[in-house]
């Protein structure tokens, strides 16, 4: 019996679970504990990007897709020259360039697979001891500490979670089945306990009752107005009410105290960066520290932080991507709107929405690229 394998498809997916592993483990603590591991991510990344040339290279292609492939990759090194995040934006274009017969919906399996396998090792491994909690593990107002759990901030793990529970509900759709709803609400629970990430596991929850609610009443309807509007709308309201946030407001204040500050970050961000056509380098003040002159000033949305530091034409082509997917046959499922819907509110006040080990559904961006109308899996339960 011999095997058929399409080499095209096994070096993108190499190459993706390459990335996304490697960038994943960026985020633990075994970095801290092994610092060559951060050079090691490096090479494994570039790695990645060659073997996704390579993909490109023996692939046909008409001479008009060479050439917006061109513009596109030129437009990406600029911006990571500029904006010195190579690492970060890179992979992601080159993954979007090589979507040409990729089904996203395998890919978004595959990252399932891949981040569940990941977060049960780190979760072993804080279990054992092999790795522990890092020095910045926050602590609200009230005392309450903010464990890692094995990550380099208490923020990751509910986030990665965030994001599994999303994409599984999206894969599994109708069917799934009711142990797994309670499975998922449970783990998130656990994780907010632990982390006291409140945005995330609200998400999630809310998630889980809109899924629950489309099961148990088995509705198929979905919203083209939502498909093609909920990210260019939630970037919108994000940079209205960040932009706002000067005139001093009540219900602003209140807001921004319920977002434990972020309005205020992104509004001071409008007053000390510029907006730039192809990004700029931004040095991000993560944590605070009392013998330093250096304020925290990182900007959680995720719309607002591409805006700042990638510049606007990377923003523009995220939204009016989103909008041209929202108009395709393959985002024509209920599923899909709520996933969409969740992953733009999340991205209001969080800054994941390029991350690709957090989010595969960046790479559905490929599909304007390659004008790909439809999956013939697109209603496939997994």
């Amino acid at each position: 019996m011999s095997i058929k394998v399409n080499i095209h498809q096994l070096l993108f997916y190499i190459s993706f679970l390459i990335i996304v592993g490697s960038k994943y483990i960026g985020q633990t603590v075994f970095v801290n504990e092994y610092p060559p591991l951060s050079e090691l991510i490096k090479i494994l990344i570039i790695v990645a990007c060659v073997l996704l040339l390579i993909k490109y290279i023996l692939e046909p292609h008409t001479k008009k897709l060479i050439i917006f492939s061109i513009v596109i990759s030129t437009i990406g090194v600029a911006v990571s020259y500029n904006s010195d995040s190579f690492f970060t934006l890179m992979p992601v274009v080159a993954l979007i360039l090589n979507m040409n017969n990729i089904d996203i919906n395998k890919v978004i399996k595959v990252w399932l697979i891949e981040i569940i396998a990941l977060m049960t090792f780190i979760a072993i491994c804080y279990r054992l001891n092999i790795v522990g909690e890092v020095i910045n593990s926050g602590v609200r107002a009230d005392g309450k500490i903010r464990y890692a759990l094995g990550y380099t901030y208490s923020t990751f793990s509910s986030n990665y979670f965030f994001h599994v529970t999303i994409f599984y509900l999206y894969l599994r759709k109708n069917m799934i089945k009711y142990v797994e709803i309670i499975s998922l609400f449970l783990i998130n629970l656990y994780l907010y306990t632990w982390t006291d990430t409140k945005a995330v596991f609200y998400y999630s929850t809310a998630a889980i009752i809109v899924c629950l609610f489309l099961k148990v009443f088995k509705i198929k309807a979905y919203s083209t107005l939502l498909n093609k509007y909920s990210m260019l709308f939630s970037a919108i309201i994000a940079g209205v009410l960040s932009w706002s946030y000067r005139y001093r407001l009540s219900l602003l204040d209140q807001l921004d105290s319920v977002l434990t500050g972020r309005l205020r970050l992104a509004s001071d961000a409008f007053d000390n960066f510029d907006i730039t056509l192809f990004g700029q380098r931004i040095r991000w003040i993560f944590e605070q520290n009392m013998f330093s002159e250096s304020t925290y000033n990182y900007v959680d949305s995720s719309y607002l932080n591409i805006l700042f530091r990638f510049g606007v034409i990377i923003l523009v082509f995220i939204l009016v991507g989103y909008y041209i997917i929202g108009e395709k046959t393959l985002s024509r499922n209920t599923y899909y709107t709520m996933m969409i819907v969740f992953l733009s509110l999340h991205s209001m006040f969080d800054p994941q929405l390029i991350e690709i080990m957090y989010n595969p559904a960046i790479l559905f961006l490929g599909y304007v690229i390659y004008n790909i109308n439809e999956l013939k899996s697109s209603n496939r339960i997994y």
